[in-house]
């Protein structure tokens, strides 16, 4: 029963900064679900339906890839080429379907988090081919979804923070 009360770090009696980084990340994800969701749920302005959705579809997001990264599952349990697609898919859909509210909000930070993320992604798939160290191809490839990570959570903070002229009574 230690094994799921206890933190890992705690258990192998390492340092606390095992991890750090990874966690800090998926606090990322989890922070931009929070804030999607609440903020979406606290959007009541008459044209703010397109906003509503568009926190509702990043919250989401957020949080399939903070379960993702906390339980490890594209490592552990499901084919990480299946999530990746699932992942590419549900971005592209949210930016066809959300293109003038995220135009709207910042396109910019939008469009950085996604290429950072998929710069992640394409050094995961291809590190093993890569004529650099392994653990250099690591840092590389998390500083990419750590920096993705914070500029997603930077979209999500100006997507809830934006409001639309009626909502603002």
């Amino acid at each position: 029963i230690l094994d799921i009360l206890r933190d890992p770090a705690q258990q192998l009696e390492e340092s606390s900064f095992l991890g750090f980084i990874s966690v800090i990340g998926t606090w990322l994800w989890v922070s931009s679900a929070a804030i999607s969701f609440f903020s979406a749920y606290c959007h009541k302005g008459v044209t703010g339906g397109r906003l509503k959705e568009l926190l509702f579809l990043t919250g989401s997001l957020s949080l399939i890839l903070a379960v993702d990264d906390f339980f490890l599952i594209h490592d552990r349990y499901i084919n990480e080429h299946i999530c990746y697609l699932v992942y590419a898919v549900f971005g592209g859909a949210l930016l066809l379907r959300q293109f003038r509210s995220i135009l709207e909000i910042d396109i910019a930070s939008f469009l950085l988090a996604g290429s950072l993320l998929a710069l992640s992604i394409l050094t995961d798939i291809f590190q093993l081919q890569l004529p650099v160290r392994y653990d250099y191809v690591q840092v590389v490839e998390e500083g990419f979804k750590f920096t993705g990570g914070a500029a997603w959570l930077y979209f999500c903070c100006s997507a809830a923070a934006h409001s639309t002229p009626n909502d603002s009574a």
